[in-house]
């Protein structure tokens, strides 16, 4: 593509490249969570990054962080930079296998979303 979809200036190839991704990435698209807009070329080399990750493609395009992790832990999350700027690193899971292994992921997850 020779525009960005931000650009609202696609030419006929363009539209035509979007209209193809949109088919051919369709379930990526879960509502609320990604957007064409700014996650398609995350989409497009998913694959790939969950294979060199270890996050399955699942947590990236289909889980809320909400679905594993409670509000503390949310809010945990949405501050780790903050954190990281005031010299406080890291969080820390224990438990069941099952229990932290997907809250990890989904966290793994959203910070890959947001990357972009």
């Amino acid at each position: 593509m020779t525009t960005s979809l931000a650009d609202n200036v696609l030419t006929d190839e363009d539209t035509n490249a979007v209209k193809f991704h949109a088919k051919k990435y369709a379930k990526y698209y879960e509502p609320g969570i990604l957007d064409m807009e700014h996650h398609i070329r995350l989409v497009e080399k998913l694959k790939d990054l969950s294979r060199k990750t270890n996050v399955p493609e699942y947590f990236v395009y289909k889980t809320r962080v909400s679905d594993y992790c409670s509000e503390a832990e949310i809010d945990y999350v949405r501050k780790l930079k903050t954190w990281s700027d005031n010299g406080v690193a890291g969080l820390a899971f224990t438990g069941s296998v099952g229990g932290v292994e997907d809250k990890m992921m989904s966290i793994a997850g959203a910070i890959t979303r947001n990357m972009i």
